[in-house]
């Protein structure tokens, strides 16, 4: 009796072990695929991201020598993941064919717009839609006109506009103004170039980012007492880190990461507290 009790025992015990032994190897195969896959392979951490932006200021968030609140983000992000940041100015339509092309990593601060899904990677939620909570920061399209004209925006069209719209070559509002009938020359190149056409009568009214048109206003002798802003905004929306294709199927994880590590920084005290003194 008591040598059947023991034979019982010693099959429970054998049985037990076995059951451990297969869920230790089954665990160990499970982990080999995981840490080996081609995937997990290729989600190594880059050595390095070149980002680039448009090459002229938009202050307090970039300018041409490389400083502002935007590239801050970025290369604060890069330092806490271990990566190195390259942030390189260039005409906006070259950096959007540059993202396309795969020749950069991603590019900084372009707006949202259905057919650039085509040459990046947007940050966007589960279901597919963009997540604005990634936005770098906010800015809106705003028109701009000689004091005293009496054209003014109704939310639709430009009301008493007879002469030309200027805008900055690359602009996404260039194709959504002309998608309601309104004639757009996009042939300048900077904000001061546009103002300057206005102020000569080459436009009636000019489109431009309404954080840096105002400070470009503000801080140039002479322009509060000849423009002035139309106050309903075209709209306002979020400026996006966005990745090139290439850099993204590469690593998926680590954009992913890299996203989120930017969010982290801007939605800090600290980075809360130097934007608002920025922005006085």
């Amino acid at each position: 009796m008591e040598f059947n009790i023991e034979l019982e025992t010693y099959s429970m015990r054998h049985e037990d072990n076995m059951k451990i032994f297969i869920i230790n190897f089954f665990t160990m195969v499970l982990y080999s695929l995981i840490f080996f896959s081609p995937l997990c392979l290729a989600e190594e951490n880059p050595e390095s991201m070149e980002f680039c932006y448009m090459d002229f200021d938009k202050r307090p968030y970039w300018n041409v020598k490389k400083e502002g609140l935007d590239l801050d983000l970025v290369r604060k992000a890069g330092e806490e993941l271990g990566v190195k940041v390259i942030v390189t100015p260039m005409p906006w339509r070259r950096c959007h064919k540059n993202l396309g092309s795969n020749n950069i990593s991603g590019l900084i601060g372009s707006s949202f717009q259905k057919s650039r899904m085509k040459i990046g990677q947007y940050p966007l939620k589960p279901n597919g839609e963009l997540d604005n909570s990634f936005a770098l920061h906010v800015d809106g399209y705003t028109f701009y006109k000689l004091k005293g004209d009496p054209v003014y925006w109704d939310g639709n069209q430009l009301v008493g506009l007879t002469g030309r719209v200027g805008a900055n070559s690359g602009f996404s509002i260039v194709d959504k103004l002309k998608n309601k009938g309104i004639k757009v020359y996009d042939a300048a190149k900077t904000t001061a170039q546009n103002f300057s056409l206005m102020g000569i009568g080459r436009y009636q009214v000019i489109v431009d980012s309404g954080i840096r048109a105002d400070y470009f206003i503000k801080t140039t002798p002479g322009l509060q007492s000849k423009f002035e802003k139309i106050h309903k905004p075209y709209d306002r929306s979020g400026r996006y880190l966005i990745f090139s294709h290439g850099f993204y199927q590469k690593h998926p994880i680590f954009a992913e990461k890299f996203w989120i590590t930017v969010k982290k920084i801007r939605e800090s005290e600290e980075f809360q507290e130097t934007l608002k003194n920025a922005l006085k």
